[in-house]
């Protein structure tokens, strides 16, 4: 955890009698803009896959039409 989000992390004063903590309240933030960007991701995705449904829709129309001739 130190290594990815350092301000999240409270180093003890004497590590050989106290254990490190998180300080969950400066990970709030952090972990709210990794589900925005996440939802973005998402929105992208069902976009393209929009386009790829229209985009099959089309050809199997011109199969269609082009095996009944």
């Amino acid at each position: 955890m130190f290594n990815v989000i350092p301000e999240a992390v409270i180093k003890p004063i004497d590590e050989s009698q106290e254990l490190w903590s998180i300080s969950y309240e400066k990970l709030t933030p952090v972990l709210i803009k990794s589900i925005q960007e996440q939802q973005q991701q998402i929105q992208k995705q069902q976009s393209e896959i929009e386009t790829l449904k229209n985009e099959l829709e089309i050809i199997k129309q011109i199969l269609k039409t082009s095996s009944v001739k």
